[in-house]
């Protein structure tokens, strides 16, 4: 019967696109019953679904001499099995003081085994790591977010595929696990820090969940349901707010705008807000700084916040800007260095032409008081703010525009326009000019 909830879990896993067929799968193996069942399992349905099958082991440097016996079993497991096996051997503790937030043992040993496994991939050029994780684990995860206040996407849980990590274990309880264990008569490992309630997880495990089931002796059930409902229904919001940044999202090399329409319902603009954010800086916005931004779109016409100290949003109804105050990024400009370019690429916005002589004297930078520009075209000169008035552009944006000038004379406001001086026509020598062009996101 497990088998066949592998088996299902796999080819489900094989639906969404992500192949199992001549594929590496390397198992976790700790050594507990749930991660022995997994390779024992994965072993079985090895021929079946005809994928290369490796284990991978980290010590975590946290229980001693428990921890180097539960290696030397999962070592001689493995040898016995004929399934190669990588081991990794890190200092959770360590780790855990070392971090600038200080993270807790657990989290600290979470961070390093993923680490581990993601060297096990590249070393053994593996396409997945299978995780053990059960049905009882997806409860306590649950349970865990639900505390926390997790929005829908916590509500989700774990997936049976994320990334290069699969967990074909979900729709089974530990104790079908240990139960398939003894009927093939094969031990495992007991992890007594599984049983220690000063850790949030085991406190759940051993108290909040067995109370539930006295309630309700399927909940592990309805709360595995939960989680695909929801995954469902997130996979659904995520589409639509997809779509809508997709539509409204507007970049330049200065920054980048959301329009935000009115109609727009507050369940998608909260999702809008959080994906265009980390589109840009990369940066998790989480709730309460992303509430902040909801109140000051609905507040007024206009208003900023400090999301992170590299990322500054503005609305100015009815565009949330999204500016990154990251120069390295800001004036990413690429160079042609030869001569060899086309004039009808220089639009004066993302790319220009310009004299090589002129390069080596400019400097790039923000704008700054007194800066003026003589405007392709026009024979006189203007403050560099009239020329973005005149242009339209964004007061939000005006201050982090990448600018090639020469003291206060303005050559290129990437993204706005050029100077008459970069004026260049068939009669000038091509050797002379270089192709400068904004890099973008690539």
């Amino acid at each position: 019967m497990i088998e066949s909830h592998v088996l299902s879990s796999l080819r489900r896993i094989q639906a969404q696109g992500h192949s199992i067929h001549g594929k590496t799968i390397i198992a976790a193996v700790s050594g507990g019953a749930d991660s022995v069942a997994l390779l024992f399992i994965l072993l079985s349905l090895r021929e079946k679904l005809k994928f290369t099958l490796r284990a991978v082991h980290v010590e975590h440097g946290i229980r001693g001499a428990e921890s180097v016996a539960d290696q030397r079993f999962v070592e001689e497991l493995c040898a016995k099995l004929d399934v190669p096996l990588d081991v990794y051997t890190v200092d959770a503790p360590s780790f855990a003081m070392q971090t600038q937030e200080k993270k807790g043992i657990e989290d600290a040993a979470r961070t390093l085994r993923y680490g581990a496994f993601e060297k096990a991939l590249e070393k053994n050029a593996g396409d997945y790591v299978a995780l053990a994780h059960h049905k009882g684990d997806q409860s306590e995860t649950l349970m865990l977010h639900i505390i926390h206040g997790t929005g829908i996407a916590g509500l989700c849980g774990m997936q049976e595929v994320r990334d290069r990590f699969i967990r074909p274990l979900l729709h089974v309880t530990h104790e079908e696990m240990k139960d398939y264990l003894n009927q093939i008569d094969q031990k495992w490992c007991e992890d007594v820090t599984n049983r220690d309630e000063a850790q949030v997880r085991a406190f759940l495990r051993m108290n909040v969940l067995p109370a539930m089931r006295c309630v309700n002796p399927s909940v592990d059930e309805a709360l595995a349901r939960l989680a695909v409902i929801a995954s469902r229904d997130d996979s659904y919001l995520s589409q639509i707010t997809n779509g809508y940044i997709e539509k409204n999202l507007t970049e330049a090399p200065f920054g980048y705008a959301v329009n935000i329409e009115e109609t727009l319902h507050e369940a998608i603009l909260s999702r809008v807000i959080v994906c265009a954010i980390e589109k840009v800086s990369g940066f998790y916005l989480g709730k309460k700084k992303n509430d902040e931004i909801i109140s000051i779109i609905h507040d007024g016409d206009s208003g900023k916040t400090e999301v992170s100290k590299a990322c500054n949003v503005e609305w100015k109804k009815p565009n949330l800007y999204i500016i990154v105050n990251n120069s390295a990024k800001v004036l990413d400009v690429r160079v042609n260095n030869n001569d060899n370019f086309d004039m009808a690429q220089s639009n004066g916005k993302t790319a220009q032409i310009v004299p090589k002589a002129l390069i080596a004297k400019a400097e790039w930078r923000f704008r700054q008081n007194g800066d003026w520009i003589q405007p392709f075209g026009v024979k006189g000169t203007v403050s560099l703010s009239d020329y973005l008035i005149d242009k339209k552009t964004a007061r939000p944006t005006r201050d982090y525009i990448p600018l090639l000038a020469l003291g206060n004379e303005v050559l290129w406001a990437v993204g706005v326009g050029a100077s008459e001086k970069l004026r260049f026509s068939a009669r000038d020598e091509r050797r002379e000019f270089t192709l400068l062009t904004w890099r973008g996101n690539d």
